[in-house]
């Protein structure tokens, strides 16, 4: 596995962190995680013999906790709204927000997801008052960012 910044699942730093939360819950030792990130690249950069390819890593079922999981949904169900620029009349966020109030464990990660919910509800509100279109789009691609790394903070919660 080679770690690249610029893989279609995100910007930084959503897409090292995602990187790096699925490469722990797959089950990545410190030295796995370090080939990953720069010594597989630097040995084929520098010419020198490669690691054998390994069997993958990780289990094929997903598992989580129900309320991790209903977070995951409430997301997923937000950004469709969020890049077709409709409002969350719906109130999609405020669901996530109250799934975030539960203590069923993951708190710390809970927390996280919370206040990056938060952030992006309240700069998603504001994207219709921008006085021209590259700041509206420019706050609704935050706005996804942060709603990104909630998602991957609630699909790998213990990873």
């Amino acid at each position: 596995m080679v770690y690249a910044s610029d893989y279609p699942y995100g910007q930084q730093p959503s897409s090292l962190l995602i990187a790096l939360k699925t490469a722990r819950v797959a089950g990545y030792d410190d030295d796995q995680i370090r080939a990953m990130l720069a010594g597989t690249a630097n040995a084929l950069a520098d010419g020198d013999e490669l690691p054998e390819p390994t069997t993958p890593l990780g289990s094929d079922m997903l598992s989580q906790p129900l309320q991790l999981a209903r977070i995951h949904q409430y997301l997923s169900m937000a950004t469709p709204l969020l890049w077709s620029r409709q409002a969350d009349t719906i109130g999609i966020l405020g669901l996530a927000i109250n799934a975030c109030s539960e203590r069923n464990g993951h708190a710390a990660e809970v927390d996280r997801i919370h206040d990056l919910i938060v952030a992006a509800r309240d700069l998603w509100a504001t994207v219709p008052n921008l006085p021209d279109e590259l700041q509206q789009r420019t706050a609704t691609r935050l706005t996804f960012r942060l709603l990104h790394l909630a998602d991957i903070e609630a699909v790998t919660a213990g990873g």
